[in-house]
Order: C-alpha cells, then structure tokens, then sequence
C-alpha cells in the first residue's frame, strides 16, 4: 500500500511539474507580442522578486504582488476563476533619463475571462485615488482605456486594451517627462503586432454569468489590485533605489 502510494505521489508531482512547464512554455510565446522598446537607449531589467520580467503563472504573478506590496491581497485564485493560461512581462529602464516602461500581456482562456480581467483593471485605474485624468481609447478599439496617475514621486501613463482573449498592459513611469504619447504609440505598436497574429487558441472557458459581474463585487478589489500596487510597487522600488 505505501509502495502504491509513492507512487501515485510521485506521478502527481511529475504532472504537476509538466504542467506548470507547460504554462511558462505558453507564457514564452507570448513575448512575440510585446512591442520593442521605443528607443535604444532603453535597457532591460533583469528579472528579479521586485522585477518581473519574463514568461509568468497566476502563481508566480500573485508571488511577485506580494513581494512588492505585502499588503495587497491574493489575486491567484481570482486569475484561475478566469480561466488565466500564461502571461509575459518586461520592464526597460532609459539610460538618460532613467524612466521605466512596463510591458505585459495575460492570455485567457477565452474572450470572456479576457474582458473580465480587463474591466477589473480598468475599474481600478479610473478609480484609484492616483487618478489624475483619463486618455481617450485607442483609435478604432473599444476595448481599451488610458489614464494619466499621479504618486509622490513620480507620474504612471497608463494603456490597456483587450484584443480577442489577451489582455496588454502598457506603463511608463517618470519623474520628469510627459510620456503620454509614448506610451499611447507603445500600446499602438502591440495592437498593430496583436492585430497581425493568430488569436491563441481559445479553451477551458471560464464560468462567468454576463448578466452578473465577472467577479463578486467584494473580490474585484482583490483581483484589481494586482494593478494598484504597481503604482505604488515596482516603479516606486526603482525610484527609491535611485535615490540611494
């Protein structure tokens, strides 16, 4: 009984482990979707517990929140209600003006887990209290917003739209520079490579009633604020790692 026991342990690990490397393989496609940075003088962060630059999991993005902000709630199991497949980030840093541009796609497993995350990251952005003035939607897309948030030190330009079941996620950050239309054309350069591509195979659909909210007003607090603490997390580690 032990041996058969082990056994069974043993093969639910090595599931496990394909599983998860399966995800990180899907999260690594991903990173054909984000745009170059706009300049060549922008060089990438290496990634760390406070940086997160490469292919993620709903655990290893929930691990990372935590990290930067320990008191932001769970999103992991928000993400996976969502039918959330894998996602890729980047983070470049300007050399002149030492200015940071943060990159992320999510890929859901359908365009209804998609739109979710996306309205709860949009309930966020128009509502936190960094809030200073909305941008008006991508040209001929809908499904995206931009906002303009102000911290104490630094200002956060802010796009993201939805395109099939991947959501982007475009910031850049500076203490100094109006990047408004930086940020606006990055976004620009994604949909253009986004419109140009495949949609990712659409599965596992999540189980979301469109006539109720995608989540529980209570957990939309919990699932957006994965995109608060940024304005108070990593942006602000590296301004405060100038500094000193």
């Amino acid at each position: 009984m032990a041996i058969r026991f082990a056994a069974a342990a043993a093969t639910l690990v090595a599931l496990l482990a394909l599983s998860a490397t399966a995800t990180y393989a899907a999260g690594a496609d991903l990173s054909s979707r984000l745009a170059p940075p706009p300049g060549a003088d922008w060089v990438e962060a290496q990634a760390g517990p406070t940086i997160l630059d490469g292919p993620f999991d709903s655990h290893s993005y929930d691990t990372y929140l935590q990290t930067v902000s320990p008191s932001t709630q769970r999103v992991e199991h928000q993400l996976n209600a969502l039918a959330f497949r894998a996602g890729y980030g980047r983070m470049w840093v300007q050399g002149s003006s030492q200015d940071v541009l943060v990159e992320r796609v999510f890929e859901f497993g359908d365009k209804l887990g998609a739109h979710a995350w996306y309205e709860n990251l949009k309930l966020q952005n128009q509502f936190t209290k960094y809030m200073v003035k909305a941008m008006p939607p991508l040209d001929g897309t809908p499904d995206s917003f931009g906002v303009v948030l102000k911290t104490p030190s630094y200002m956060s330009y802010r796009v993201e739209f939805v395109v099939q079941n991947l959501v982007f996620t475009i910031h850049m950050d500076s203490a100094q520079n109006d990047r408004t239309a930086a940020a606006v054309g990055q976004a620009l350069a994604e949909l253009r490579t986004a419109a140009a591509s495949p949609s990712p195979a659409q599965h596992n659909a999540a189980v979301v009633d469109p006539a109720k909210p995608a989540l529980p007003w209570p957990e939309v607090g919990l699932a957006t604020a994965g995109g608060l603490v940024i304005v108070g997390g990593a942006a602000a580690i590296w301004w405060r790692r100038r500094r000193t």
